[in-house]
This record gives C-alpha cells, sequence and structure tokens, in this order.
C-alpha cells in the first residue's frame, strides 16, 4: 500500500458505488483501492458504516439522511417500512406520514456535474431553517438525491408547507438548482 495520502483523488461517492456493487469489477478502481492505503481504510469505513446503518436506520426516532437507491432498497428487503414520495416534473407533492411508518423516503432527480456538490435547506412558510445538508450523498448514477426521514419525527409535524432550497457548488462556483414543495398533512 501507498502512503496516507490518496494521489488519485477517488471522490467518497465513486467508493461508495464500488462497495454497493459487488457484483461489477473496475479493475482500475479496485486494483487502486487495494495498493492505496488512503483509499483502502475508507472502504473499510464504508463496510463499517455499512454494517452499522441498518440499526440505525430502522430505530424509531432516527434523523433525516441522504441514501443511495441500493441502500433503500436493502431497507426494504429487511421490512422496514417506507413510506415514498416522488419528484419528476412536479415541483411539488402532497405528503402525510402514518403511525405505522418507519421512514419517508423522497426521491429527487437532480442535474449534477461530475464535479458539483450537493447542498440544500428545509425551511418553514416564514422562512425559517430547519434542516440543512452540505455536500449530500448523490446516487450519480441514477442522477438521484434520496432524502430520508424517520417518520417519528415527521409525526410531530402540523399541517405545513415546507420548502426545500436545492444549490449545486463545485469549481465554476455555486448556483441555484431548485426549489421543491413538500405539501404535509400531519395524520388524523
Amino acid at each position: 500500500m501507498t502512503g496516507t495520502a490518496c494521489t488519485r483523488g477517488v471522490p467518497l461517492d465513486t467508493l461508495v458505488e464500488y462497495w454497493a456493487d459487488r457484483g461489477t469489477t473496475d479493475e482500475a478502481l479496485e486494483e487502486h483501492v487495494f495498493a492505496c492505503a488512503a483509499c483502502s481504510a475508507r472502504l473499510g469505513w464504508l463496510a463499517a458504516l455499512e454494517a452499522a446503518m441498518p440499526g440505525a436506520v430502522e430505530r424509531r426516532g432516527g434523523r433525516r439522511m441522504s441514501l443511495t437507491a441500493d441502500a433503500v432498497e436493502h431497507l426494504r428487503r429487511r421490512g422496514v417500512r417506507l413510506r415514498e414520495y416522488h419528484f419528476t416534473s412536479n415541483r411539488e407533492v402532497a405528503c402525510t406520514v402514518a403511525l405505522d411508518d418507519d421512514l419517508v423516503v423522497s426521491w429527487i432527480p437532480v442535474d449534477l456535474a461530475d464535479d458539483e456538490a450537493l447542498s440544500g435547506a428545509l425551511v418553514t412558510p416564514d422562512d425559517r431553517e430547519v434542516a440543512r445538508f452540505d455536500d449530500a450523498p448523490i446516487d450519480r448514477t441514477r442522477r438521484m438525491f434520496v432524502m430520508v426521514a424517520a417518520a417519528e419525527e415527521l409525526l410531530r409535524l402540523p399541517d405545513i408547507r415546507l420548502r426545500l432550497r436545492l444549490t449545486a457548488s463545485g469549481p465554476r462556483g455555486a448556483r441555484d438548482l431548485d426549489e421543491l414543495v413538500f405539501d404535509h398533512t400531519a395524520p388524523r
């Protein structure tokens, strides 16, 4: 193995895709990962994270996070009860949550260049920021941001229209991507 710094600069999302898709191999990447101490250590961290994630995600009372489509499918196979919303050409979804839901998954298409990162803020109608994320993991193959929230957290919300402001940032600067609306109805 080489020293502690990666000379190739393999992005984390590339390592995540490599780790998640163990059926296909990129031989050059695989050779690099096992020769580079930094990438090998990051891959070890991903393996530990994968082992710990199902318990953390399945536990009620969790937080918001971003997952890959493969991770959501893994949770589905484990019996996690998912409520899903898909933003396609629409910029708004009518949404709710039920007492028997575990997680609420929002599928949000994003148009990012390979060298751009995704940031965002969830804001109330009076422009109060209730959540923020920077450099969110993106499923770049599917061009999808998969935002996941614990149902228990959403059960406390009243009827409310939350806006999700998305921003891309990279070497050419920052740019607004989209503003989406979650028109949330509290369970009755």
